[in-house]
């Protein structure tokens, strides 16, 4: 049985994907009604708000706030996207759903805004004071439909809600989207960004996975008009910033009752929303074309960098290639003086085999020496003998 869409609860779907061991843990569904993708589900809707809290309790543990502080600065591209719609200003309260560790919360103070936000994972919590030093009260504990219900009976509702990393490990988000546009101040935003489908991002706790087309539906089924989708292929998110869209048709009925001076007055403030409207758009437009001139700068950089080091691994090729010759005449060259080596070696043992013949002919003609003057001697004492008997004689006589 195909399990019912976590993202609108709709029961119409397809299977995309056959599980994997080493990608996908479950089937993979497409929903037909919003266009989300999600997994089978692991959770049940009793025991998911305390199988989150302790999911990311776990993750965060040992923040530190060295790296806090570094993702306080990464986060200043958050900030510049709320400053297009909301200008920094302590009369504009910013609430962030699912505060987490108070990053948020801290770059938007510090860039001006007043922040405060819930966040129910108490170890979360502690962080955010005791590593950011952020104050206790502006950091609630009570879940994010609790939370939101409190905001409804304040005197100053927010011009903004953030969902920064929230809506995807919450079941049916419609709901709590519709809460949050109850909750906005006329004219508010909610801005929210949520992962792609991506394979580091493929665990139990994400229960869906957005697309450009799923976001504006769950904007439809909340009653939200979609002022931005973007999509950060970098990172693998995508950003979605929603404004109420009731506010037009309300300006639509009233100004079919309305006297030609209303009226006229009404098609000025729509003139101006929608001039504001270009506004952004062309200010958004202009930074994409700056970003693509950017990374068009980065890619011929690139390209070069790439001709540089293709030109220097020639160099070294041909270097190589000159140390190779010069190794293969340096082997010649040594084989050469081994034959030569070897051919004295030859000359040396035969001179050393002649050396010992000599020896050993010197040695016998002493030998012989030897034995013949044994012989001469031997021959002395016989012809000495009748030489001193007649010596004798003589001197007898």
């Amino acid at each position: 049985m195909t399990p019912h869409c976590p993202c609108c609860g709709a029961a119409r779907s397809q299977k995309l994907l056959q599980s994997n061991q080493q990608y996908l843990p479950t089937d993979l569904f497409g929903c037909d009604e919003c266009g989300a993708l999600y997994l089978e589900p692991t959770y049940s809707a009793e025991n998911l708000l305390e199988a989150q809290i302790s999911f990311h309790e776990k993750w965060w543990r040992g923040s530190n706030a060295n790296l806090l502080n570094q993702e306080i600065v990464s986060l200043s591209s958050v900030v510049k996207l709320i400053g297009k719609f909301i200008s920094p200003s302590s009369d504009n309260l910013i609430v962030e759903v699912g505060a987490g560790r108070g990053t948020l919360i801290k770059a938007l103070i510090n860039a001006g805004y007043k922040a405060i936000g819930c966040e129910p994972a108490a170890e979360l919590r502690e962080i955010a004071q005791n590593q950011l030093h952020i104050d206790k009260s502006r950091i609630s504990s009570k879940t994010a439909t609790e939370f939101l219900i409190e905001l409804k009976s304040r005197n100053t509702p927010p011009q903004a809600i953030i969902f920064w990393h929230v809506l995807e490990h919450i079941l049916l988000p419609v709901d709590l989207l519709k809460q949050a546009k109850a909750s906005l101040a006329h004219g508010g935003f909610i801005f929210a960004q949520l992962p792609l489908l991506y394979s580091n991002y493929v665990y139990p706790e994400h229960l869906y996975f957005s697309t450009p087309t799923s976001l504006r539906r769950l904007g439809e089924l909340a009653g939200l008009s979609t002022l931005l989708i973007e999509v950060d292929h970098q990172n693998q998110f995508i950003t979605a910033v929603w404004h109420d869209k009731q506010i037009t048709e309300e300006k639509s009925a009233h100004f079919a009752s309305a006297s030609w001076h209303e009226r006229l007055k009404l098609l000025d403030e729509s003139c101006e929303y929608w001039h504001k409207l270009h506004e952004l758009d062309a200010r958004l437009l202009d930074e994409r074309f700056t970003a693509i001139q950017t990374m068009d700068t980065m890619i011929r950089e690139r390209d070069a960098t790439i001709a540089a080091q293709r030109t220097l691994t020639d160099e070294r090729l041909t270097v190589i290639q000159s140390m190779d010759t010069m190794i293969k005449e340096r082997d010649a060259t040594i084989a050469a003086q081994r034959t030569l080596a070897d051919e004295r070696l030859t000359v040396i043992q035969s001179m050393d085999t002649m050396i010992k013949e000599r020896d050993a002919a010197i040695a016998a003609q002493r030998t012989l020496a030897d034995e013949r003057l044994t012989v001469i001697q031997s021959m002395d004492i016989i012809l000495n003998k009748p030489a001193a008997k007649l010596l004798r004689k003589l001197k007898i006589l």
